[in-house]
């Protein structure tokens, strides 16, 4: 979140914009999606009755239905918003996909591939496939490639945003596949999978125009 806070904060000053809205919608929105993870995870879980984690798409999604609404009610431009903000979201899972690796959690099963990585389930410890440090350079990648696009062309549309959260979810969908944990449906990993795809494509041709 401190990472976020920060290339956010560098976005905006580069841009001589007021910070203090901006940092209001961002620290209400986090603490919403922090909520929003764990109810998340808790009704993921149900059957387990486990409380010991987080999901974040609980946090994508609480997040941005809090901001959605302090955009509106501070009257501040979404679309540069959104741009200003997606560096620091990506590169923040990023930095969260590290302490997954060492937690034991979201990680594959075990490999004998020369790929493989040691390290526990919280069970058993092996050489796994490192589903978390794969997703982890993934969202590192797409958000210095994010925050480049948005220090050379500035905020605007929220192009970048869709562009780079797109991409995240349509990798993501893959590394999901490589899991040890089965995947609850496999219709919703393929809807998922298409929605992602289409938003990128959209994401590409506005940026394009």
């Amino acid at each position: 979140m401190a990472v976020a806070l920060a290339l956010q904060a560098l976005v905006i000053s580069r841009d001589h914009l007021a910070i203090g809205p901006w940092w209001a919608v961002t620290l209400v929105a986090i603490a919403v999606g922090i909520a929003g993870a764990k109810v998340w995870y808790i009704v993921l879980k149900r059957r387990e009755h486990s409380m010991n984690g987080w999901c974040i798409q609980g946090f994508v999604t609480g997040a941005t239905l809090a901001a959605a609404v302090l955009l509106v009610a501070l009257d501040v431009p979404a679309g540069v918003f959104l741009d200003a903000t997606a560096p620091g979201l990506l590169v923040a899972m990023a930095v969260g996909r590290v302490g997954c690796f060492f937690a034991g959690c979201c990680g594959g099963p075990p490999t004998v591939s020369r790929w493989g990585v040691w390290s526990s389930d919280q069970r058993v410890g092996a050489r796994r496939i490192p589903t978390q440090l794969m997703e982890m350079a993934l969202a590192g990648i797409l958000g210095l490639g994010v925050l480049v696009g948005v220090l050379v062309h500035g905020p605007t549309s929220g192009a970048l945003f869709v562009g780079g959260l797109a991409a995240y979810v349509l990798g993501r969908q893959g590394i999901l596949h490589l899991r040890a944990e089965p995947r609850k449906t496999r219709l919703g990993g393929l809807v998922t999978a298409a929605l992602a795809a289409l938003m990128l494509i959209a994401a590409v041709v506005l940026l394009a125009r």
